[in-house]
């Protein structure tokens, strides 16, 4: 088991380029250290304008890449980040959720429970990545106001595509060297915190 608690207080400092996109896309001047910075900002705005995730933002409507096992069913998702939210949010006892690395086509799997998350292969990483248009999120009014907009063609195109798990840094690596995007690699014990932080609908917690 990879437990959130050993890795709670550790902080996942972000590549200057990823830290200036970021930024630019949730309007503030000073430019975030790590990840866990720029991720209280999005919060901010998610409690600003009330808004919460519900598993319909999440789930794709076509199979994916990203599943998530649950309740013997099986759903599919945007990207492997939503996929793991997705986990968080319908408080089975434990969830699986499957992933491929796009270089490799290695199976990436999590198995997460209330007490953290474990993943095979042990080196897994989890991929932030962002290629956004700044002044389609100043339409919307905020970053968290168009990350749950109805029309998902923006979201998936500026970020569920370059948001990925990878079986390893070597991979991963490979990869980031080739994508238009921004990227920020993860481990998936540091990203989990930070997804449990999201406010979710509640009628969905008991939904597969």
């Amino acid at each position: 088991m990879d437990s959130e608690s050993e890795h709670s207080a550790r902080r996942t400092k972000l590549p200057t380029d990823f830290a200036k996109h970021a930024a630019a896309a949730t309007g503030i001047d000073a430019l975030p250290t790590t990840l866990e910075e720029w991720w209280s900002v999005v919060l901010d705005q998610y409690q600003a304008n009330d808004l919460t995730i519900g598993l319909d933002d999440l789930y794709s409507e076509t199979p994916t890449c990203h599943e998530v096992h649950v309740n013997g069913c099986v759903r599919y998702t945007h990207c492997a980040l939503d996929a793991l939210e997705a986990a968080v949010i319908v408080e089975q006892d434990e969830v699986t959720v499957r992933s491929v690395d796009p270089v490799s086509g290695t199976p990436v799997t999590f198995a997460v429970d209330d007490d953290g998350v474990t993943v095979s292969p042990e080196e897994v990483l989890v991929c932030f990545g962002a290629n956004l248009d700044p002044d389609a999120i100043e339409a919307a009014g905020s970053l968290a106001a168009w990350s749950v907009q109805d029309d998902k063609t923006e979201i998936k195109s500026g970020v569920c595509q370059y948001t990925n798990a990878f079986e390893s840094e070597v991979t991963y690596e490979q990869w980031a060297t080739e994508t238009d995007s921004v990227t920020a690699p993860v481990p998936p014990a540091n990203v989990m915190p930070l997804l449990r932080k999201l406010p979710y609908d509640s009628d969905d917690s008991a939904s597969s």
